[in-house]
This record gives C-alpha cells, structure tokens and sequence, in this order.
C-alpha cells in the first residue's frame, strides 16, 4: 500500500471512471481486479494499492493518483489524445498500449443522395481516437451533396448502431441525422443514404413510413423511407472531416 498519499484518491478515481467511461466504482474494482468490498474498505481509509491501480490504467500519472498535482495523462497518452485524431501506426499501438477506446474506420461508404451501396463488414482501413462518443461507433465517408453544406461530399461521419421496435416506429429522434440502410423489395439489394429523418405528415402512414430529408433541399426533395424494410439503423454521433 502507498504511504505518500496526500490527495484524495477516491476523487481521483471518479475522474478516471469518468474519463474512461466507466459505469461505476463496481467496474473499476473488477478491472484492477479486486473485490468491491476491498475497494470500499480502501476507500474509507484513502490507502489503495497504486500500482495495481497503475498496472490496468498504464496512462495515469502516478504523481497525479497520489497528489492530485499535474496531469492526470502521462504525457504520452497526452500526445495520442486529439480530438477526432486519426492514428498512425506508432500511435496505435501506444492507444493499445494505454487501453484508449479506438474506433474503426471502415471502407464502405454512404451516399448523399437517396440510393447508395453499403457493406457493413468491409474492411477496417484505419482506428481513430474520438472522446465522447460511443464505443460502438464506427466510422464511414459520405459521398453526395445531398447534405451539403452540414456533410460535404467525401466526409467522415462518427455513426452508432441505433435500436428501435418496429412496433413503436415514431419513438426514434425524429430530426437528428441517421444512416439508415434499406432492402429493396424488389432485388433483394441493399441501399443506403445518410439523411434528417422526421415524422410522416400525415398520421395515417407515420408508422408505416419515415420522411427523410436533405440538408440541401433546393436539389433534393424529401421522401418516404418504408420502415418494414430498414435492414439497419444508425445515429450520427460526429462529423469527423469536413471535406472541401
């Protein structure tokens, strides 16, 4: 146990379960694996065990868990962490290293426009480092100017998988912006497009059809998604690069 602990390592600790997104003193006792009554009972006398602390968060400053002075980041993790920060390879494997949340980029693309390809498991061509956003997220490029000048073509796009009951269609976030991925129901194929999705109109279609809608609606107009054949649904959680 440290015998030099001069701040209180239980606020020190909320920090990092926040940073890390953690849901809980629970979840931080079982990474560094002990009990949660041990970690209770280090807490009411403020003496831990630092450097198993330490060993399962590599990226925290030792001086900083026990003083509460300077960075919580040693400076390496400091360097990697750059809001929506694509990563070479060095610094992938010191995100690796540290245990940083890394999200995919992946080589299927979305269009602008209201018909598009799409292939959810292509391949992961990079990883990149975003806080704040779902670990779940992936990330594509928009091609199309449909929802330009908020998406310009060859935009990144941070999307989330985004759960709805088909039963209970008008229960989503009407008016944020989706990637939605349709069946045809002819072909069989699939099509995608990245658009605003807002309630039907008129009450009598709202759950059988979405209005999807284009940011540049001088070119585009809206049109009727048919909910029963959304194969997939996904929220846009950060626009990553603005291209121009």
């Amino acid at each position: 146990m440290a015998n030099n602990i001069t701040a209180d390592v239980s606020l020190n600790i909320k920090e990092i379960i926040d940073y890390y997104k953690l849901k809980n003193f629970s979840e931080f006792a079982k990474i560094i694996g002990v009990s949660d009554d041990l970690l209770s009972k280090w807490r009411k006398r403020n003496s831990y065990d630092i450097d198993r602390i330490v060993d399962k968060f590599p990226g925290i400053s030792t001086t900083w868990l026990l003083t509460g002075e300077g960075d919580m980041l040693i400076s390496e993790e400091s360097n990697i962490l750059k809001d929506g920060k694509e990563l070479d390879e060095e610094d992938y494997r010191k995100a690796i290293a540290i245990g940083l949340p890394l999200i995919p980029e992946r080589e299927a693309a979305f269009r602008g426009g209201d018909i598009g390809e799409v292939n959810l498991s292509s391949p992961i061509v990079s990883y990149w480092y975003i806080p704040n956003i779902p670990k779940n997220s992936e990330i594509i490029t928009v091609y199309g100017n449909s929802m330009d000048p908020r998406i310009p073509s060859g935009s990144r796009i941070a999307i989330c998988p985004y759960s709805f009951r088909i039963d209970e269609p008008t229960a989503i976030e009407f008016g944020r912006i989706f990637a939605v991925v349709l069946e045809d129901r002819t072909t069989g194929e699939y099509r995608s497009f990245v658009k605003y999705l807002r309630r039907h109109t008129d009450k009598a279609l709202e759950k059988k059809y979405w209005v999807a809608r284009s940011e540049n609606q001088e070119e585009y107009d809206d049109f009727e998604v048919e909910i029963s054949q959304v194969r997939g649904l996904y929220v846009v959680e950060s626009i990553i690069s603005m291209a121009r």
